[in-house]
């Protein structure tokens, strides 16, 4: 089951068949499945979408401050970073947007990338701004990089 973050590569996996999406639930039952993104560029690919205004104005309007760490608090009924990182050790198949396709050959699916960028280059002042808010995301996404695997 995938617990889908937005602009993470659930679209692909859902198409390619694998059960899931915004609105499920972890019940700590089963083996669930989850995809983490390099923050900044998840978060310029969520603003991508709009451009309607600023990207600073959009960042606190929309809550984008460590997204994917919010997400799965929700998602997990969880408080701390430290819970995330146990229930996805124990419960969780991780993956990340950078290897996506490659892992979900390991798992014996083939999937076909979906919702490619939409080519918004970010200023160096916009990815810093997006850096110093995301630092429990940058946290996390390195956590996953440095010590899970499919």
């Amino acid at each position: 089951m995938l617990i889908h973050i937005p602009k993470t590569g659930g679209t692909s996996l859902i198409l390619a068949g694998v059960p899931g999406g915004h609105h499920v639930e972890y019940k700590g039952q089963g083996k669930y499945m989850v995809i983490l993104r390099e923050p900044v560029s998840r978060t310029i690919s969520h603003y991508a979408e709009q451009l309607k205004e600023p990207l600073k104005i959009w960042f606190q309007r929309y809550h984008m401050e460590n997204f994917q760490t919010n997400w799965l608090r929700k998602k997990l009924h969880v408080n701390t970073l430290g819970e995330i990182k146990s229930i996805l050790k124990k419960d969780f198949t991780i993956l990340t947007t950078n290897t996506l396709t490659e892992q979900m050959k390991k798992l014996g699916i083939n999937i076909e990338k979906r919702n490619i960028g939409r080519g918004y280059i970010p200023t160096k002042e916009e990815i810093s701004f997006i850096e110093e808010r995301s630092g429990e995301d940058i946290e996390l996404y390195q956590w996953v990089c440095d010590h899970i695997s499919v």
